[in-house]
């Protein structure tokens, strides 16, 4: 059921995305809204819910589409033993929900023991894991904070790992996790499927884009069948392998990354990130502040109805407020920004004149 708090939550967010687009209040219709935006709204955390007319007054950044418009991305810290959190992740993790981060995404975890890159990697690849996870869920949100989890394999078999996926998603939901991110980037299973730099299958797999592509949208749809409806599932994509200046190489490309998009929001994905590159030593990554932005703006363009995650180098409010102003994504992500300062989301409040939410325990601060 979509109540009138998450209706109004969609009303102010559509008004930002689309100002020549009627605004649907909370007396509308619920079914008059697409389905996944109910999905992404309920990622409005607790309490923290902005009326739509105040909402619009101000600053992007900090319109209501979550609590806020900033992401802490998920970061790998190789500090689990057997796949299970530890106290380092909890005290990781927790420190930027104590300080105004309302959406964290916990380090990329295995959704396979074989899948993982390092033996310090996280896992959900056990019943065994939940209880460990759950325990950093339950700590999150009792700052008022939402979490999801980056789900991976970095194999390249895929016998039994669709499947995998799906038990993964069914034990991040167990754990109370608010939502889960395929990792489709980066050079792990799914990216090297979808480039041909890495996929020289003959079988159903390989090929063409479609057949290429197959492996991801399997998951997408197997992780949406196994995880609350109403919960988002996001993706991070490498939209391109970054070898434009190799005219030999075939790659997958931003044409082509529009197209797996679509195919995936078709499939059920709601979120998407839109990343690059390190599936091949030959690409050439000019890195930038915001260097990733543009692959967000073109899938944002380009899939109408798709909420889209900036990411690249992103370390300012000022950066983060142009990026979503200028309409070129719906959220920003961010990671080195929040290891160099736990703090960024409230330093990027007070930098734009907001008195961001943060955990009640330390109320305190804020009369003071």
């Amino acid at each position: 059921m979509v109540t009138p708090a998450i209706q109004n939550q969609f009303a102010a967010a559509e008004t930002i995305k689309n100002q020549d687009t009627p605004v649907k209040t909370s007396s509308s219709s619920s079914s008059s809204l697409p389905q996944e935006s109910f999905r992404i709204h309920s990622l409005v955390a607790p309490g923290s819910g902005t009326p739509a007319a105040t909402a619009l007054t101000l600053p992007l950044l900090f319109q209501p589409f979550i609590a806020n418009r900033i992401v802490v991305a998920a970061m790998s810290m190789y500090s689990s033993k057997d796949g299970f959190m530890t106290d380092f992740q909890l005290e990781h993790l927790g420190s930027y929900a104590l300080h105004g981060a309302r959406l964290i995404f916990a380090e990329a975890s295995a959704v396979e023991a074989r899948g993982r890159i390092t033996p310090g990697c996280a896992g959900i690849y056990s019943d065994n894991h939940v209880p460990g996870v759950k325990r950093v869920v339950d700590f999150v949100h009792s700052t008022g904070g939402k979490i999801g989890v980056r789900l991976f394999h970095a194999g390249r078999k895929i016998q039994d790992i669709v499947k995998a996926f799906g038990a993964a998603a069914v034990r991040a939901d167990e754990a109370g996790m608010d939502t889960v991110e395929i990792q489709g980037a980066y050079g792990y299973l799914i990216h090297t499927f979808l480039s041909p730099i890495t996929n020289h299958r003959t079988d159903r797999y390989g090929g063409s884009l479609e057949n290429r592509s197959r492996l991801l949208l399997e998951v997408v749809r197997e992780v949406r069948a196994n995880f609350s409806a109403e919960k988002p599932i996001f993706l991070r994509l490498s939209v391109s392998d970054c070898v434009e200046h190799l005219s030999n190489i075939s790659s997958i490309v931003i044409e082509e990354a529009v197209q797996v998009a679509q195919w995936a929001k078709d499939a059920g994905l709601d979120v998407i990130h839109g990343a690059a590159g390190e599936n091949t030593p030959l690409e050439v990554i000019p890195r930038f502040p915001g260097y990733m932005v543009h692959y967000a703006a073109r899938i944002r363009q380009d899939v109408p109805g798709f909420a889209v995650v900036a990411v690249g180098a992103i370390n300012s409010a000022k950066q983060a407020q142009e990026i979503v102003e200028a309409r070129k994504a719906d959220l920003v992500a961010a990671a080195s920004a929040f290891l160099k300062r736990p703090t960024f989301a409230l330093d990027a409040g007070r930098e734009l004149g907001v008195d961001v939410a943060y955990a009640p325990q330390y109320g305190f601060a804020r009369r003071t």
